[in-house]
């Protein structure tokens, strides 16, 4: 493996690691309404008029996450054809 494969997939690990500890959070108010809550901690999620705590927007999560390696896999792709 390249240098440059090497440290494409430290950086993507390194976001990946970013996004599991800074998830996006949000709060079911009540059926059919869904308040986000943005990015927190993940051991300090943001609560909702100081009593209900948020949970974390799975669908939103698992997103991002995809999004990040397509990205990263698209990219070693091109500089792959690149160096060609």
């Amino acid at each position: 493996m390249d240098r440059l494969r090497k440290v494409l997939i430290i950086i993507g690990l390194s976001i990946i690691l970013i996004m599991l500890l800074f998830p996006p959070f949000h709060v079911m108010y009540s059926p059919g309404i869904e308040i986000q809550k943005g990015h927190a901690f993940i051991l300090n999620p943001p609560t909702f008029r100081g009593s209900v705590r948020s949970t974390v927007n799975m669908n939103l999560f698992l997103l991002q996450i995809g999004t990040v390696v397509v990205l990263l896999g698209a990219l070693q792709l091109f500089l792959k054809m690149y160096k060609k």
